[in-house]
């Protein structure tokens, strides 16, 4: 078995093609002058077409197409803050302190099934304007990869917080098997976008008993293991 990724922006290619040894494993692809992805209104928002194909003595036996954007994100941020000695809370995109103009994302219908038809729309009033950054609330669903990719094409970046808001939560050993499956679940399908700058556990939750565990440790965890140097705050 052999790999073989390609992938093109505008003038910029890449193409790597590896010989497979074990059925899972890891490699680097290293592009020259990179186009990069930058938020709304600090540069374009590009995207690389990448076409990753399996082949088996020279025949493609499965395919696979996404669209990747490049781009370096920091955090800058102080523990504490005062009005003697203020802090920072900042976000730097590609090296550069990005002004962040933005606003929560809560359901947009009842029926969550009619979302998707919505996502265009509703995202155009944000574009309109100024929004460069959306936090979905964790009182929110989790939105579909349609809801990112637009996003992602117009340089909106996104906080997204894990579905939890407001309550205390159990924490038997069932709760926490359940939300560690719903976090790997979630952070697998939506951890190529570059829209999504930060993860965050939840919203407005108070320390109880058990708190970090669930979500430092549990979640947190998860997000450190399968986006790594990705951004999370416990909530």
């Amino acid at each position: 078995l052999e790999l073989r990724v390609e992938g093109h922006c505008g003038h910029s290619t890449f193409s790597v093609h590896k010989k497979l040894e074990f059925s899972a494993g890891k490699f680097t692809v290293e592009i020259t002058n990179p186009m990069l992805w930058w938020p709304k209104d600090y540069g374009s928002p590009n995207l690389y077409q990448v076409t990753t194909q399996l082949l088996r003595n020279g025949q493609v036996v499965a395919t696979r197409e996404d669209l990747i954007g490049i781009r370096t994100v920091e955090l800058v941020r102080t523990d504490t803050t005062s009005i003697e000695k203020p802090g920072k809370f900042l976000f730097k995109v590609n090296g550069v302190p990005i002004l962040c103009k933005g606003s929560n994302w809560v359901p947009a219908d009842a029926f969550h099934s009619r979302d998707a038809g919505r996502y265009e729309k509703i995202l155009a009033m944000f574009i309109d304007l100024g929004c460069n950054i959306l936090r979905c609330w964790g009182g929110n669903v989790y939105e579909d990869n349609g809801f990112f990719e637009i996003c992602d094409r117009n340089g909106i970046m996104v906080w997204q917080d894990f579905a939890m808001a407001c309550a205390i939560y159990p924490q038997t050993p069932d709760f926490h098997k359940t939300m560690r499956e719903e976090a790997i679940s979630v952070v697998r399908k939506l951890r190529n976008h570059p829209s999504i700058v930060i993860w965050s556990g939840n919203n407005e939750i108070g320390y109880f008993k058990g708190y970090y565990r669930l979500f430092r440790d549990t979640i947190g965890g998860i997000v450190h293991d399968l986006v790594p140097g990705a951004f999370y705050e416990v909530g």
